[in-house]
């Protein structure tokens, strides 16, 4: 009776399974199911209970067919339409939608899942780690290493986003660099795109006159776009510094900030783009303007690991001293 009862429940598992996952026919006869999450360049990105996330040439696939709507563009420039794809001729896929059509698989530009409202989507955890080195050996040596953690974490209305880094240069056995900042910010959505953001950053730079900045900062944001091919969002904020100088100055002010946060996958996310930063302008005449931002590239090795090359920027104008630090790194990583 036991024996029977686990073949009724597992045979409605695999049952609901095969219902609700996409299916593949490859042109050499092999099946696949998942979750399609994407077609783009040429390439199709399969999600597995199996093997993990796999990229599947188009032009090998011989059928689709999906359970859930996908946003298709067959053209770069063409209007995206809401439909499902559906068996066909070998090759080929039917785009069903108010007006089926029968397509080449290897000529769609473009499909993307149709997501629904973040407001309600469960608990998304994602994060990365990157190691960067830097080291030369000519008439002066110098050495540079670069710690940077990153991670967040999304439930409902809540977003939570944190970041570490560790910057360390010595050249000809003296220090030129030697620097930690950390920041937390907290966005509370208000609609689909609109949120409001709480944040706190800190800086301890151990070698320049201006050795820690803390940084408290609140405002509204919107999130123009995040989906599979990348996310942009912005956000301005009234914030209230603290700047403390080595001499034991402190200076306190206000200022208005416009922080930035751009990422854009290629290759059917191979390659990763990205650009973030702020600019402070602060509400006193002695601290002209705050400038951070970095910008780099990142190639996937594999699902988890990857090279990246990232270029890092801080300047900072003020009458008690200046600091203007660019940085240029290389590295291996982790994301998940």
């Amino acid at each position: 009776m036991q024996a029977l009862v686990r073949l009724i429940v597992s045979a409605t598992l695999m049952l609901s399974c095969s219902v609700w996952a996409d299916n593949l026919l490859l042109k050499n006869g092999d099946r696949l199911t998942g979750e399609v999450i994407l077609i783009d360049a040429g390439k199709l990105l399969l999600k597995t209970t199996y093997a993990g996330t796999i990229s599947i040439d188009t032009r090998k696939i011989s059928s689709i067919e999906t359970t859930k709507q996908l946003l298709i563009k067959e053209q770069r420039f063409s209007e995206p339409v809401n439909a499902r794809l559906q068996p066909a001729k070998p090759g080929k896929t039917i785009i069903s939608h108010s007006n089926d059509r029968s397509v080449v698989i290897a000529d769609i530009y473009q499909a993307l899942p149709v997501t629904e409202s973040k407001l309600t989507q469960d608990l998304l955890w994602t994060g990365s780690i990157h190691l960067s080195a830097d080291f030369k050996r000519k008439e002066s040596s110098s050495d540079s290493y670069d710690i940077d953690a990153k991670t967040k974490l999304r439930h409902g209305h809540w977003r939570h986003n944190a970041e570490l880094e560790y910057d360390y240069e010595i050249k000809d056995d003296n220090k030129k660099t030697d620097q930690l900042m950390a920041s937390y910010a907290l966005d509370r959505f208000i609609s689909e795109r609109w949120f409001w953001q709480g944040k706190y950053k800190f800086n301890h730079d151990r070698l320049e006159d201006l050795t820690k900045q803390h940084t408290y900062g609140t405002g509204p944001g919107f999130q123009f776009w995040d989906n599979e091919l990348g996310s942009l969002s912005l956000a301005g904020l009234i914030n209230h510094s603290i700047f403390q100088y080595k001499d034991g100055h402190k200076e306190r002010f206000n200022s208005s900030t416009l922080s930035w946060d751009y990422q854009r996958f290629f290759l059917t996310r191979t390659l990763e783009f990205f650009n973030k930063g702020e600019l402070a302008v602060p509400f006193t005449n002695e601290v002209d303007y705050v400038l951070d931002a970095e910008t780099g590239l990142r190639y996937k090795l594999n699902s988890w690991a990857s090279l990246s090359l990232k270029a890092e920027w801080e300047k900072i104008r003020s009458k008690y001293g200046d600091v203007n630090n660019r940085r240029y790194l290389m590295g291996v990583g982790v994301t998940w």
